[in-house]
């Protein structure tokens, strides 16, 4: 019995490489060849040397979805084509297709003499997550099924061949192994004497118009090269270029082009030769797929119709074909290849500092780094492009780089602006340690002209793992612990001692209830997040802030330049527009004896008041300066009443025979260190809301 060969595939006609292994085991075996033909078209068809296994039914898509087949075949289709195998006594099988790996999984199972030859026409593993990110994920199972089938294929296939050698590469990256050997593309020498398209007219073209051919057809890898040719190369050309896009199935891209009049989507033609024999310039931007692969073959063949004694006249004397070249560059990527080589040889520069103990000021110089013109740099490189090949050296000086920070700007601070100190006594130990901390990071701070000075941003988040500890705060307008209370009490002092200074606030809120550190309209509260005091350097010389505390008082010092904040100084002053009285609450508490009252909270009057910036010239009112408008709200007393019933034994306890009133000191108010509520007016005469309150 003779020893037959099966070719298997979907491709054929319709793409270059299945086409000519075709043509070559015709060739090669003639009557002992076999074709399964696995296109899903017309009718179930097997012939003596000829199999189509036709159209899939509905429930054949479904079963070869659970069955992890890919496009083509089913478990019933793999049997059917194992059954032919036996019959026809088949012992080699060329497979056009690198996702039929259950098919081969199950002929090397059933017939492991049989040698199985696969063809990858793409390395799948690569470039299937790229076709499922643009089909979208209703293509999912095809996906999964495409990469199960080429994982089975490149492990049971007696022989795996690729392409080219980039995808030689490809595959052993994928799986970690060598493919058995490289099968190019090869085409048949078209007939170059034809110059007139059927599809496309020609005769339109003028003197100056340049064609750039693109051919493909329509095919995941084809779109993709297409699009990024036109995105980054045909963008930047001049209007003289035009570009012909042709290949089965390309006009599905008409509507993505269709308001470049320098683009035309030609799709799909007769003869190819028209087209190559009036193009200036066929590209193919091989990205990823086989696809592209087959313009290359077909570009190459220009010339092969020129009898023998005219090819060896071009070999030895060569051609002279002028071609017009335009270099295309990304302007990007020149700019981050300049901003690398800056950072690999910049040295950073020092800021000047400045400390101040006692009122002696010192000053630290600064130190000058270098660093590369990063704009000169890039129109040197772009200059030294050129299409020819050469070597050009590019030199560039290194420059200063001088810090934002200066010796001879902080030399102009010379003395106190401003100053303001308040008291704290009583201060729960908590409380005080968080005043510290506060105090502390403001300490030091050095704003330069136009700087913005942030609160929050300069104390940081109050919570344990900064040392923060817990301590009264106002929430939801009642005395809780939390984290950070008392860091009001240092923002309100900073604040007075600032406002004296002329540096109006970009951000501040007035606390929604009284403290008693401060009167209506002359604190500032804060709380993580938007909840924040902020003022501007609005000299043009530099402030530097000076932050202590004694035993017994805050201190906030601001530093600057004497002469250039002149003589007059400043102050906020308060007006109380509207004293509005607390109430009595009286709540019932069952745990509480009969008659017996507890008070739980100290109630507080509310306020609505205003804030003034008066200016004084030698101890002389000359302005006021409208600042804010704040409500306080008020706080209601809350007494706890009794209710629970005596015993009725005879012996009575001292606790229940007495109505009693005690007042429980620790939720006096004046302890109080934050709040959630709402404020009228945040300074600069806006309305805002607070939600919580460290005070």
């Amino acid at each position: 019995m003779k020893n037959n060969v099966m070719y298997i595939s979907r491709r054929f006609e319709t793409n270059i490489c299945a086409t000519m292994h075709l043509k070559a085991l015709q060739e090669l075996y003639k009557e002992n060849l076999y074709i399964v033909d696995l296109r899903t078209e017309g009718i179930k068809k097997i012939s003596d040397r000829r199999i189509n296994l036709g159209v899939m039914s509905k429930k054949e898509k479904v079963l070869r979805t659970l069955q992890l087949n890919t496009w083509y075949l089913t478990n019933e289709r793999i049997n059917t084509i194992c059954n032919i195998i036996e019959r026809k006594n088949i012992k080699k099988i060329f497979i056009d297709e690198s996702a039929f790996g259950k098919l081969v999984y199950k002929i090397k199972k059933k017939f492991p003499d049989v040698l199985v030859i696969t063809f990858y026409h793409d390395i799948g593993k690569m470039l299937y997550p790229q076709w499922l990110k643009n089909k979208g994920i209703r293509y999912l199972p095809d996906y999964i099924g495409s990469m199960y089938g080429e994982k089975l294929n490149q492990m049971y296939s007696d022989c795996n061949l690729v392409l080219n050698q980039r995808d030689y590469k490809v595959f052993e990256k994928a799986y970690h192994k060598k493919p058995e050997g490289l099968l190019p593309a090869a085409v048949a020498e078209p007939d170059f004497s034809l110059t007139k398209a059927i599809e496309f007219d020609f005769s339109k073209k003028e003197e100056a118009d340049r064609y750039i051919l693109f051919v493909g057809s329509k095919y995941y890898p084809n779109i993709v090269g297409l699009s990024w040719f036109v995105k980054n190369v045909f963008a930047n050309l001049p209007d003289k270029f035009k570009l012909i896009v042709i290949g089965r199935g390309m006009e599905c891209v008409r509507e993505d082009y269709k308001d470049n009049n320098r683009i035309f989507i030609v799709g799909g033609v007769e003869f190819l030769a028209p087209f190559y024999n009036n193009a200036d310039i066929v590209i193919a931007p091989l990205f990823d797929g086989g696809g592209m692969k087959q313009k290359t073959a077909e570009a190459l063949a220009y010339g092969k119709d020129a009898s023998l004694f005219e090819k060896n006249s071009m070999i030895k004397k060569g051609v002279n074909h002028e071609m017009e070249t335009v270099l295309v560059y990304d302007e990007n990527k020149i700019i981050e290849f300049a901003n690398h080589i800056n950072d690999a040889v910049k040295v950073e520069p020092i800021d000047a500092a400045i400390s101040i103990s006692a009122g002696a000021i010192s000053i630290t110089n600064e130190t000058i780094g270098k660093k590369i013109n990063v704009e000169e740099l890039v129109d040197k490189i772009k200059e030294s492009i050129s299409p020819e090949e050469s070597e050009e050296v590019i030199v560039v000086e290194l420059e200063d780089s001088v810090p934002r920070v200066t010796a001879a700007e902080l030399q102009k601070i010379d003395g106190i602006l401003s100053s303001f100190s308040g008291s704290y006594v009583n201060s729960a130990a908590g409380r005080v340690t968080n005043m510290k901390i506060a105090t502390n990071s403001v300490n030091g701070t050095l704003l330069m002209p136009g700087d913005e000075f942030s609160y929050n941003k300069a104390i940081g988040e109050t919570t344990a793992e900064n040392g923060y500890q817990q301590a009264g705060a106002y929430v939801s307008g009642e005395v809780v612990q939390e984290y950070g209370g008392g860091v009001c009490h240092i923002s309100t002092t900073l604040y007075r001692a600032v406002m004296r200074a002329n540096l109006k606030s970009s951000l501040r809120y007035n606390h929604s209830m009284m403290v008693s550190y401060a009167e209506p309209s002359l604190d500032a509260t804060v709380y993580e997040g938007d909840i924040d005091y902020r003022f501007v350097n609005t000299y043009d010389f530099p402030i530097y802030i000076e932050g202590y505390m004694t035993s017994n008082s805050i201190v906030f010092n601001i530093y600057g330049n004497k002469e250039g904040f002149g003589t007059n100084t400043y102050d906020l002053v308060n007006e109380v527009i509207e004293k509005i009285d607390y109430t009595t609450e009286y709540v019932n508490d069952a745990t509480l004896a009969e008659g017996s009252k507890v008070t739980t909270v100290n109630g507080m009057p509310g306020y609505r008041s205003q804030a003034y910036l008066v200016t004084y010239s030698n101890g002389v009112e000359v302005s006021r300066e409208f600042i804010s408008s704040d409500y306080y709200a008020p706080m209601n007393t809350v007494v706890k009443v009794g209710t629970k019933k005596a015993n009725t034994t005879t012996t009575e306890s001292n606790n229940n025979s007495a109505s009693t009133e005690s007042i429980n000191n620790n939720t006096n108010n004046s302890q109080a260190n934050g709040g959630n509520e709402s404020s009228e007016n945040s300074g600069n005469n806006q309305t805002n809301t607070t939600e919580n309150q460290n005070n």
